[in-house]
């Protein structure tokens, strides 16, 4: 905690604090599952809501794109 009593912490988990210069209206979501994370920033004008929806669609694609790549073989014979 800083001296002023602010410790730069936010009561979303989805939005993570920063330095006290960045843009808080910028809406970001930080995924993670296993081995896979995701990442998406929004612009300003977007909602967090959007923002965290598009984080679990590409978080799904990538989660059924490792699915079939450890089904099916590499056609390099890496797998």
């Amino acid at each position: 905690m800083g001296d002023d009593g602010d410790d730069q912490r936010t009561d979303d988990p989805r939005r993570p604090s920063g330095d006290p210069g960045e843009d808080k209206t910028v809406p970001r979501v930080d995924l993670a599952l296993q081995e896979l994370s995701v990442t998406v920033t929004g612009r300003s004008n977007d909602d967090l809501e959007d923002v965290e929806e598009s984080a679990r669609d590409l978080m799904g694609y990538l989660v059924a794109e490792a699915g079939e790549l450890e089904e099916d073989h590499d056609e390099y014979g890496l797998s």
